[in-house]
This record gives C-alpha cells, structure tokens and sequence, in this order.
C-alpha cells in the first residue's frame, strides 16, 4: 500500500471513530426473566450469547414473572445502563444471534428473524 493509501484510510477511520463517538446507539437483547423482586421493579434475565444473569430496572408497566420474555434497551451496548422495555409473553426457547442488524430506523414486525439482533442508532 502506498503511503497516500495508508493516510487516506487513516483519515477515513478517524472520521468514523469520530462520528460513532458522537452517535447513541440503542442496542436491542431478548431476555428470559428468570427473577423478578418482590416490588417487580427489578427484573433479573438471561440473555442469549452470555453465561451470566443480568439485572435491569422493569420499565414495561407491566407485572412480569419468570419465563416471560422481555425486550431489554442499552445505550450504546452497556448492558450496564439497561433497562427492560417490552414484555413477550411466555418463552420456553432462548436463541443464539443468527443476523445482526446495524439501522437508523426502528425495525417493524415484518422486519428479520427470531433469533436476529437489531442495533437502532438515531443520527
């Protein structure tokens, strides 16, 4: 590679580090609950692709139990900062990521797979 080559796509990969920076990303899991308190404010799930339980605040208004499925929200994929959004009813089947998706739209029931993750950026 040439050095203008080399300096053209070290400029490039600045500029999008830059950009991603500066963008919120909400990333997108599907969880089983596998605990909830005993005020259902604090909702303990698995989630496919990781061996540990995480605990996410329950902000579906919902009353959850264990089994439910539920939609947990992240920004920028901090499972840290998360918080369960939706709950799916009943799920017996946890499924490994087959698609990724990388969107500035929201996906749509139509959308994807069981299975595909979906990462939703605002720009």
């Amino acid at each position: 590679m040439s050095s203008l080559s080399e300096k053209l796509i070290k400029i490039i990969d600045e500029r999008i580090e830059k950009k991603l920076a500066q963008t919120n990303f909400v990333t997108k899991y599907v969880g089983i609950v596998v605990g909830v308190s005993s005020d259902n404010a604090t909702i303990t799930v698995t989630i496919a692709g990781y061996d540990t339980r995480f605990t996410f605040p329950n902000k579906t208004g919902e009353v959850l139990s264990v089994g439910d499925g539920v939609k947990i929200e992240c920004n920028n994929g901090h499972l840290t900062g998360g918080y369960i959004s939706e709950k799916f009813g009943k799920s017996t089947i946890l499924t490994r990521a087959r698609n990724i998706y990388i969107e500035n739209r929201e996906p749509t029931a139509a959308d994807g797979q069981n299975g595909d993750v979906w990462i939703y950026y605002q720009t």
